[in-house]
């Protein structure tokens, strides 16, 4: 009897230990997202707007746990984007219209980015890139789009000249 009921054990253990497993991203902070953008060697831009993509088609979901969860994997995406690109002061901010962004979607086992939601308002870093479109990474742990509203907005441009301070302690940070 007790064999049994360690083999029962056993086999809902194995079941359910891939769903189990769960991805732990940190909650993105615009102040670190601004100061990687300022310490990289590429060049990033700021936008502030709206993203369109078409939608992009979903293939069959695998078996394999570490498969993406919408079953669509790594992918780079075509985009446009609607508003501005920010800078200092709001009266130098260069509005856009239908301004073609790569969104490299990537993953990390089977949670994987995706491209900011058509008409909701971010604030995006996009990397600029000579003669291509820019190209905005969306990773599983997003850290490159941000929410957009004014108290971010206010921030990011007090700290385009200076160094911006973080609302996340360093104690609790992991990345």
């Amino acid at each position: 009897m007790k064999i049994k009921s360690a083999l029962i054990a056993l086999a809902a253990v194995t079941m359910l230990s891939p769903s189990a497993s769960a991805l732990s991203c940190m909650r993105p902070d615009i102040a670190q997202t601004m100061e990687s953008a300022k310490a990289a060697d590429e060049v990033y831009y700021i936008l502030v707007g709206m993203f369109t993509s078409a939608p992009v088609p979903k293939t069959l979901k695998s078996n394999d746990p570490n498969a993406p969860q919408n079953g669509i994997g790594s992918h780079t995406a075509e985009a446009w984007f609607d508003g501005r690109i920010l800078s200092n002061d709001a009266r130098y901010d260069n509005p856009v219209t239908r301004l073609p962004v790569d969104v490299a979607v990537s993953c990390a086992g089977p949670w994987c980015g995706s491209v900011p939601a058509n008409g909701r308002e971010v604030i995006a870093f996009v990397k600029v890139r000579t003669g291509q479109p820019m190209l905005l990474e969306a990773g599983a742990c997003p850290d490159k789009v941000h929410m957009a509203d004014k108290v971010k907005i206010s921030k990011l441009r007090d700290c385009f000249d200076k160094e911006c301070q973080s609302a996340v302690d360093p104690r609790f940070d992991r990345r």
